[in-house]
C-alpha cells in the first residue's frame, strides 16, 4: 500500500480492515488501520496548519471539556456507522463486571468540516486499539496479551486526548456519543481484564460522566444507552472493582 493514500484509500482500507478483523485476521486488520490511521493524519495536515494531529500525551477529557459543555458548532449531517466484530473473550466472570464494547466505527465519505475530521480521526484511532484490544482476548499467549492490552489501553487514551484537544477549541462532538462512550469503556474493559482497579475506576468514571451529557440522552439509541448503564453498574456492584464513579 502506498504512504500516500488518498481519501477514498482511507476509507476502503478502513473497511477492509474491519472485515480482516471479523474474520480474526489480526496482522492484516492492524497493517491496514495503522495505514488508516497515518492516512488521515496526512490528509488533516494537508488540510491546514491550524489543525493539529498531535498525538502524543496522556490528557483524558476533562470535567469541562466534555461534550455539552463545549460551543455547539452547527455542522453538515455526519454519522458514524458501528460495525459488529465477534470477540471471543473467554472468561465470563470478567464480562460480568464490564463487558467490551465489540463493535468498530465506519466512517462517511470525505472531505469533512474540522468537527468531523476530528471525529473520524478519534474513531480510526479507536478502530486500531479496538483490533489490539480483540486480538489481546483472543490469543493463548498471556505474555502478548498482556502487551497488546498495554498497547490497547494507550490507544483508547490517545483517542481520548484526540476528543480532548478538539473540545479544548471549542469545537462540539455532538452527534458521536457512541464513540466517546465505546472509548471510555473500552478503556475501562483492558483494565478489568489486568485487573486493575483504579485504571478502570477512571475509565468507568468517565463513562459514567459522559453519560449524564444531555447530547448522550437526546442521541444515543436506547439499547446502546441502555449497554453502558449496566457495564456501570455492573461493575459498581462488583466486589474486585467497587470504585465509586465522579459524580
Amino acid at each position: 500500500m502506498s504512504n500516500n493514500m488518498n481519501v477514498s484509500s482511507i476509507l476502503e482500507v478502513n473497511s477492509q480492515s474491519i472485515e480482516h478483523l471479523r474474520a480474526g485476521r489480526f496482522s492484516e486488520a492492524n497493517e491496514g488501520l495503522g495505514q488508516v490511521l497515518e492516512g488521515m493524519k496526512r490528509y488533516i495536515q494537508s488540510s491546514g496548519p491550524s489543525e493539529s494531529t498531535d498525538l502524543g500525551g496522556n490528557a483524558m477529557i476533562s470535567e469541562q471539556q466534555q461534550p455539552g459543555k463545549a460551543a455547539v458548532a452547527a455542522t453538515a449531517p455526519f454519522v458514524l456507522r458501528t460495525e459488529d466484530v465477534p470477540v471471543r473473550t473467554g472468561d465470563t466472570a470478567k464480562d460480568a463486571v464490564l463487558s467490551l464494547f465489540a463493535r468498530a466505527f465506519s466512517v462517511p465519505v470525505l472531505p469533512m468540516t474540522k468537527g468531523e475530521k476530528a471525529a473520524s480521526l478519534m474513531a480510526f484511532v479507536y478502530n486500531l486499539a479496538f483490533a489490539r484490544h480483540s486480538e489481546a482476548l483472543a490469543t493463548q499467549d498471556n505474555v502478548l496479551s498482556r502487551a497488546l492490552l498495554g498497547q490497547a489501553g494507550k490507544l483508547y487514551q490517545t483517542a481520548l486526548r484526540v476528543a480532548s484537544s478538539h473540545l479544548e477549541d471549542e469545537q462540539s462532538l455532538d452527534g458521536f456519543p457512541c464513540l466517546l462512550l465505546a472509548t471510555a469503556n473500552n478503556y475501562a474493559h483492558v483494565f478489568v481484564e489486568q485487573f486493575d482497579a483504579q485504571e478502570a475506576g477512571k475509565g468507568v468514571s468517565m463513562l459514567h460522566s459522559l453519560m449524564k451529557e444531555p447530547s448522550v440522552l437526546r442521541e444515543m439509541p436506547e439499547e446502546d444507552y441502555s449497554f453502558f448503564e449496566s457495564n456501570v453498574i455492573n461493575f459498581l456492584e462488583s466486589p474486585l472493582f467497587s470504585i465509586a464513579p465522579a459524580a
